[in-house]
């Protein structure tokens, strides 16, 4: 095994002062730790809605806003803004506190949701996207990282396969909820909809969230240590990267010099970002280079970022598949992907029970990406003929090794890595997390919209090919769509979509067992029985300190066993 204490540098280990050490135990897990973890899956629920409710209602807000080629940043400065934003809230958060941080990022999506409802034009629609995303970005780490303040490695993962199961929930329901909306009380509902569950959540957190935070210095002098070049770099790069991906294979091609030079910029973007957080310049770097110098972590951030592309590119194209070739309504659609759901949330939590009773997180690795990798080789199967326990059947795999993954890779993240280290390690696998999002949605866009492209000749109608091509079968997949055509150009067109959906299985396949391979390489390190960390749970009983060193287990004098 790796050392636990593996390439920490001297200011992380002197982060943690003996003086501040707080070492939490079960015996600390009162009232206010099980009314606050509501507060946080709720949280965690809410910005998995939203990301999906918009998916559905996004050709109805389209339409009446006239947004026309402005359409796709209503989704990408959103997912900009969620993914550049991350890192950053690791150091607000040990700046000004977990708490703050949280209820900060919750304030900035409740005031982007109502700006998106009261939206007259596109403009404002996307300036209410960029806020909320601002405030997702916060809301889709801190939740974790909180966690991991309050629980020893060892348990961590229990209560965060928690948090995931709310996550999955949300991200399930929310087409279904988009199209009754849509259908009885208009789109604005979709952001309306987020303002009572923010609104209970922050209220669930703001009351029960009393962790210790000592602040020093001034105002200025706090703002002063948050790594503002850093992020602005980052933001750059990332916008162009975005740029380049949100147009590429569809309205210009892979070699045009408009996909290939923001693509250039934004990697150059990146490597310069990478240089100034290890530059004498940065002296607050928000993505410290100590958190990829060993094996085990940056081999877990890797996995993350597969895991993200792998997750994304199912849930973008099973719709299709489910919309173009089975032709079901985009309700139906979101109901068919329940499968993929149904297994993750149980195996979400078994995986964090598995990984905190043994102390072992490579096996669920190694699990996890075996069955995503069958998964997604059974999706090669499924044509106009495939029956209901087929597609069911194979998401049920896929939603199974995908639940085991989801609690595996923060833990060999943060294993090596000292605890001072713990909110940028996080925010990072974050940030990393949701890069792998958005490539998850681009590489088999383009995939697909070239194949498409390809085998246009297959389809005898001529105004069927033109509607079809530069990227418009991807917005054409649709019962409406097919049903304007005869029946034998309809059968064309649908076994054009089944050959394109079958390549993009086939390079998802290569995805996932390049996955698989590399966690076979992750290294187990120790997972820490006893928590020390300054931002701790405030005792909750009179006369108890908690600062004094216990092991889980243990009762502090005078305090009995609530949890």
């Amino acid at each position: 095994m790796e050392s636990s204490n593996l390439d920490q540098s001297d200011a992380a280990k002197a982060d943690l002062k003996p003086e501040e050490r707080n070492v939490q135990s079960k015996s600390n897990r009162g009232w206010r730790f099980w009314v606050m973890f509501p507060g946080l899956g709720l949280a965690a629920a809410l910005i998995a809605l939203d990301t999906t409710v918009l998916s559905t209602a996004l050709p109805t807000v389209v339409n009446e806003l006239h947004s026309k080629e402005l359409f796709s940043w209503l989704l990408n400065s959103y997912t900009l803004a969620w993914t550049a934003v991350q890192p950053v809230y690791g150091q607000l958060a040990d700046i000004f506190g977990r708490k703050a941080a949280m209820l900060g990022a919750i304030i900035l999506f409740m005031a982007g949701s109502i700006l998106c409802a009261l939206a007259g034009n596109t403009g404002v629609m996307i300036a209410g996207r960029v806020i909320q995303g601002l405030g997702a970005g916060g809301i889709s780490v801190l939740p974790s990282l909180i966690i991991c303040d309050l629980v020893p490695q060892r348990d961590r993962q229990k209560f965060i396969g928690v948090l995931y199961a709310t996550f999955a929930l949300g991200t399930d329901l929310g087409p279904v909820i988009s199209g009754v909306m849509i259908d009885h009380v208009g789109w604005r509902w979709v952001f309306w909809i987020n303002l009572p569950i923010s609104g209970l959540a922050f209220v669930l957190i703001a009351v029960s969230l009393k962790v210790n935070h000592a602040r020093t210095g001034t105002i200025m002098e706090q703002l002063g240590r948050i790594d503002f070049i850093g992020n602005a770099i980052l933001m750059l790069a990332m916008t162009s990267i975005l740029l380049a991906l949100a147009e590429a294979g569809s309205q210009n091609p892979w070699s045009s010099w408009r996909t290939l030079l923001p693509l250039i910029i934004g990697f150059l973007g990146l490597g310069l970002f990478v240089f100034f957080q290890s530059c004498r310049w940065c002296k607050y770097p928000m993505m410290p280079l100590r958190l990829f110098k060993n094996s085990t972590s940056l081999i877990g951030y890797t996995l993350t970022f597969l895991h993200g592309v792998l997750l994304y590119w199912v849930l973008y194209f099973l719709p299709v598949y489910f919309q173009a070739v089975l032709q079901d309504t985009p309700q139906q659609s979101g109901i068919n992907m329940l499968p993929t759901m149904a297994l993750f949330v149980p195996f979400a939590i078994i995986g964090g029970t598995l990984i905190s009773r043994s102390g072992r997180y490579k096996i669920n690795q190694l699990i996890g990406f075996a069955l995503m990798s069958v998964g997604v080789g059974c999706f090669t199967l499924l044509d106009q003929k495939s029956s209901i326990g087929e597609w069911i059947g194979f998401q049920l795999i896929f939603g199974t090794g995908f639940g085991f993954l989801m609690t595996a890779a923060l833990p060999a993240i943060q294993a090596p890595l000292a605890e001072a280290d713990v909110a940028m390690a996080t925010a990072t696998w974050g940030f990393i997390q949701s890069f792998g999002y958005i490539w998850g949605a681009s590489i088999p866009s383009s995939i697909f919209s070239t194949q498409f492209t390809k085998l246009l000749p297959k389809i005898s109608d001529p105004s069927a090919r033109r509607q079809l091509s530069d990227g418009g079968a991807f917005e054409h997949a649709s019962r409406t769509f097919l049903n304007s055509f005869p029946e034998n150009v309809k059968s064309e067109v649908i076994d054009v979509y089944v050959l394109s959906l079958k390549l993009v299985w086939q390079v998802c396949i290569a995805f996932a067992i390049i996955a698989f391979l590399a966690s076979a390489f992750i290294k187990e390190v120790e997972l820490k029985q006893v928590l020390e960390t300054k931002f701790g749970y405030k005792s909750e009983n009179k006369g108890s300190s908690s600062s004094d060193p216990v092991t889980p287990g243990q009762m502090e004098k005078g305090e009995t066993d609530v949890s």
